[in-house]
Parts: structure tokens; sequence; C-alpha cells
């Protein structure tokens, strides 16, 4: 996909930080809002869990996430006791409530990954981030007949690993570090950075393979990478800014990208419909 050249740093840019939920680049909210190990490990259910008050209904097209937005996942956010989505489909929607990437949410109606929705949904109390996605999984049983059900699978990976000479920077203080949208400079960990990178452009899952769980300073400066992953005269794409974002990591600390194969957990749809009436 062709991001066209004339705006290609903004349109990356508002896809970052859709991609982290964020309107300004924090660190404890970069490496945060993404540390979940990968792959994702199926959430178990709460069948009590329900919103008290809750809304589904099709998004504005005019709030439609530009082509590089479209190569990210919509993020999902959490309050005390609200949980909302701008512009998601119910492919994103059904990963959250799960737990997993979208990556691990298979079959369904072609409509599946392509409609999309505008949620709000309110707890009568306070509740925690995966209290509130065990509501959402209800609610998508209620309004959209959901039913699935849970299989492994065999699938073609990238996988993160950190070799002998790998040079990992020891984490910073928070003073230290650069808030700023073009250099997502803070401190992460490896299932942290997996799962960013399987957001940004990858045409396979990346996964931690490591298994090592210390945290890193990573300076990840977007200008550069942007400029490195120029195709001609065109603009990036989503496979040169994948690309370039590997070779800028690969010289800042070593690590390195492998295919691979690795068995994950996948929700598999057996039945869903667009939600009904509010």
């Amino acid at each position: 996909m062709t991001l066209g050249s004339g705006r290609s740093t903004q349109r990356w840019m508002s896809a970052v930080v859709l991609l982290l939920g964020v309107t300004q680049i924090a660190p404890a909210q970069v490496a945060g809002s993404l540390r979940t190990r990968e792959p994702a490990k199926v959430l178990a259910p709460d069948p009590n869990s329900q919103f008290d008050v809750a809304s589904i209904k099709p998004a504005n097209p005019a709030t439609r996430p530009g082509r590089a937005a479209l190569a990210l996942r919509p993020v999902i956010n959490t309050g005390p006791a609200e949980l909302s989505a701008s512009s998601a489909t119910l492919k994103d929607l059904v990963a959250a409530a799960y737990g997993v990437e979208s990556y691990q949410v298979s079959g369904g109606p072609p409509w599946l990954g392509s409609d999309r929705f505008e949620l709000y949904a309110k707890s009568a109390k306070p509740a925690s981030r995966e209290q509130l996605l065990f509501m959402l999984r209800s609610l998508l049983k209620e309004r959209c007949k959901l039913a699935t059900h849970i299989e492994t699978k065999d699938m073609a990976v990238y996988a993160l690993t950190v070799p002998k000479n790998a040079n990992l920077q020891n984490p910073k203080l928070a003073d230290q570090v650069r808030p700023e949208l073009d250099h997502l400079a803070t401190n992460w960990d490896l299932p942290a950075l997996a799962r960013f990178l399987s957001r940004f452009g990858a045409d396979k899952p990346v996964i931690d393979a490591s298994g090592l769980s210390k945290e890193f300073h990573l300076d990840l400066d977007m200008n550069d990478v942007i400029r490195m992953a120029q195709v001609d005269n065109s603009g990036p794409t989503n496979e040169s800014m994948f690309d370039a974002m590997i070779d800028v990591i690969k010289r800042q600390t070593g690590l390195r990208v492998v295919t691979s194969k690795a068995p994950i957990e996948v929700i598999v749809i057996d039945q869903i419909e667009r939600p009904s009436a509010n």
C-alpha cells in the first residue's frame, strides 16, 4: 500500500498516535499500552460481567482512518468504568474482547474487518480493563449474536530474537526520555516491542521469542524511519516502513527478526451479525 509522498510524515505520525491511543507520546503510555506478551493468550470468560449502558452504531465515514492508519489496529480505550472505540471494526472489537490481536481472529463474514462502528459502554461501578473487556464480550454476544470457539494453529511469524552480540541500553529515568511525536523514545520490553511491530504493517505476526523480561531504552526516530522507507518518488509503503523500522531497531540494539512458525491461539468466529439496535 503506497502512502503518497506529500504527507507521509503526517500520515504516519497520525497512525502512531492512533495505535497508541494518546494525543501526546508519554513514555509510560508508549510501552505500557502494549505490555502484553505475544502471542496473546485468550482471556478466561466471566459470565457475570455486563455493561449497564452500551451503544454500538455505524461510524461516520468522515472519521474513517487514513490509509496509513488502516494498517494499524484502532485502539480500544478504557477508563475506570467505561470503554469506547472510534471507527473500529467488529474484528477489532472481538480481538479486544478476547484479549488477542486482530490476526488471532479467524472466520466470519467479509464485512467483519471492513464495516466500522462507534462504541461507548459504561459500567455502574469502577472496573479494571480486564473486567471491561469481559463485559465487551458479553455485549457482543447479546447485540451481535457472537459465537466462537478457540483453536491452536501453527502460523508463519516473525520471531524477535536477542543475539549474543545484542546491545540493549539500560532503561532511562522518566525525565531523561523524549516524549515527542516524531521520537518514540522510551523504555520498552520485548513483548511490547513485538506487539508494536505486529501493528506496524508487518505481513506476519511478530512474536517475542527471546524469553527476556528486562526493560531497555530505544529511540525510534520516525523521521529517520520514513526517510529510509522512501520508495522512489512515490513515498513509503507499509512494507518499506516495516523494513526500515526493523533496520533502525537492529542498528540500535542488535535485535534480530527471523521468519519462523509458532503455535498461536486463534478465536474462530462461528456466528456473528451486525449489531442490533441500541
